[in-house]
């Protein structure tokens, strides 16, 4: 691993990954342990591994901080995909239905004002003059 992602999901993904290669079994003193996590990734900072997998609980350490035990645990289920999409009906074309000649406005919007041209609605503030 080249460099810590910024993503949290990404995050968990590359510590369950690092934690698969520690070894299972008898506890590694904290420099051990930097030693192993420093030669499977290349950022160098082997505190922030270990701080991240113990706060998700791949790690156990003593309440000294000197020792680390890997914790036998199964992964996380996978996320589900994202729901589907679903597609859009078309839009009804405009050559099906000619627009009405002279159309009635829509009585819950305010009145247009004809002296700014024939769509322009009503402001909903007083205008300063």
């Amino acid at each position: 691993m080249r460099d810590w992602p910024a993503r949290r999901g990404q995050q968990i993904l590359c510590l369950w990954t690092l934690r698969a290669q520690l070894p299972s079994g008898p506890a590694l003193h904290e420099r051990a342990l930097s030693a192993r996590l420093n030669t499977l990734h290349s950022f160098r900072d082997a505190a922030l591994l270990r701080r991240a997998m113990v706060g998700l609980g791949l790690l156990g350490r003593t309440a000294d901080g000197t020792a680390y035990t890997r914790r036998e645990q199964p992964p996380p289920p996978p996320r589900s995909p994202p729901p589907e999409v679903r597609p859009q009906k078309p839009a009804p074309s405009s050559a099906a239905s000619p627009p009405a000649e002279n159309p009635q406005p829509d009585p819950r919007l305010p009145p247009l004002q004809p002296e700014r041209g024939a769509y322009a609605r009503q402001p909903p503030w007083p205008e300063r003059g």
